[in-house]
């Protein structure tokens, strides 16, 4: 499912015209499973943004014409950090080469990575000392969001398989990262409209 820097480039969407260098744009995606009975266990799947007790992952598309999924880690217990989950998703695996730039939220802290790979990392601009946002900070952000929305329409399209639409049962956790490459894979062969809308059969 890999890309390379030079396939992306060579077939960026025109939407991505502000970010040229860009191949590859993440965010976390959850899996929800059903609440633990154990304390333990919940505690540690449990994650406050998406309201329930999760498995989490790394996904990541490419900002080609079709926005397929290129990436995506293991699942680890829902309340890991975006920051931890980045270090052991294997990110730092793919083979880019210095200087390719990659695109993610805020919440995500990648000065160690972006050290190691001389990688560059496109993150929305955070509030300045008084607690606002500058013209530039604000027009750079929106251009960010405008093309980032991507990779949730891509996680969108993952959730209508009614196996992730739902909790995994327990009894299908032992394959469950095999699930999720099937429907992620699988996702990509999904039709969609120029405006990313998904077309299914009822």
């Amino acid at each position: 499912m890999f890309l390379s820097a030079e396939y992306v480039q060579q077939h960026l969407h025109p939407s991505f015209s502000s970010f040229p260098k860009c191949v590859l744009i993440i965010d976390s995606f959850p899996v929800y499973i059903p609440r633990p009975k154990n304390l333990t266990a919940q505690s540690i799947t449990y994650n406050e943004y998406y309201g329930g007790n999760v498995m989490k992952g790394l996904i990541g598309i490419a900002p080609t014409t079709d926005f397929p999924i290129v990436f995506f880690s293991e699942l680890f217990s829902g309340a890991i950090s975006d920051k931890e989950l980045s270090i052991r998703s294997g990110l730092t695996k793919l083979n880019y080469p210095p200087g390719a730039e990659i695109m993610a939220d805020k919440g995500f802290h990648l000065q160690d990575i972006e050290k190691e790979k001389n990688w560059k990392f496109i993150i929305p601009s955070f509030l300045d000392q008084s607690g606002q946002y500058g013209s530039t900070a604000i027009g750079n952000n929106m251009k960010i969001s405008s093309v980032r929305i991507r990779v949730e329409h891509a996680i969108g399209r993952m959730h209508i398989f009614r196996i992730l639409s739902t909790p995994i049962p327990y009894q299908l956790f032992s394959s469950i990262n095999q699930i999720v490459f099937i429907c992620a894979f699988s996702s990509n062969f999904m039709y969609r409209d120029k405006n990313e809308k998904i077309k299914t059969e009822k």
